[in-house]
């Protein structure tokens, strides 16, 4: 087994075995891994994956079309959220 063993383990593999180096399609499936890729700096994949639909939620679904749309007060809305 070449992945991680302990919590979150299953999570890491799915994610190798189902969507690591496979073709992206569609513009909010891009935003998406950009996105996590951006927030992962510094953090180990596996912290990313973990918090992935808190990303999800705050991102309004990777929908870039409702990003794009972000006042200051959302922005400083989602600063403040911890976790």
């Amino acid at each position: 087994p070449w992945a991680v063993d302990g919590p979150g383990s299953s999570l890491y593999r799915d994610y190798h075995a189902y969507e690591w180096g496979r073709p992206l399609h569609g513009r909010d499936e891009m935003f998406e891994r950009l996105s996590l890729e951006a927030c992962q700096s510094g953090l180990s994949w596996l912290t990313i994956l973990r918090q992935r639909e808190a990303f999800r939620a705050a991102f309004h679904g990777f929908d870039v079309e409702a990003v794009a749309r972000f006042t200051v007060a959302d922005v400083e809305r989602l600063l403040a959220v911890s976790g």
